[in-house]
């Protein structure tokens, strides 16, 4: 009975201790020109034909919201 603690003790810990892939995202941010129902640069729209694409922002609807951080910012339609 030690010896399957031991075992699993040793196969939990070790392997914790292999590499994680890193994931790099280009336009993390999804820093783009502002405009209507356009996908940033470097992003695909997966929605539906029927759903509204995002919007990149401020500018369109009434939003003059500034970023936190950049030039812009996704929004996104909710019904």
């Amino acid at each position: 009975m030690k010896t399957i603690v031991a075992f699993l003790l040793l196969s939990f810990t070790c392997s914790g201790l292999t590499a994680q892939d890193v994931i790099r995202l280009k336009n993390p941010g999804f820093e783009s020109e502002p405009e209507f129902g356009v996908v940033p640069e470097h992003w695909i729209n997966l929605g539906s034909t029927s759903e509204t694409p995002p919007d990149i922002q401020p500018g369109f609807f009434g939003v003059v919201d500034k970023p936190y951080e950049g030039k812009t910012y996704l929004g996104l339609v909710v019904r």
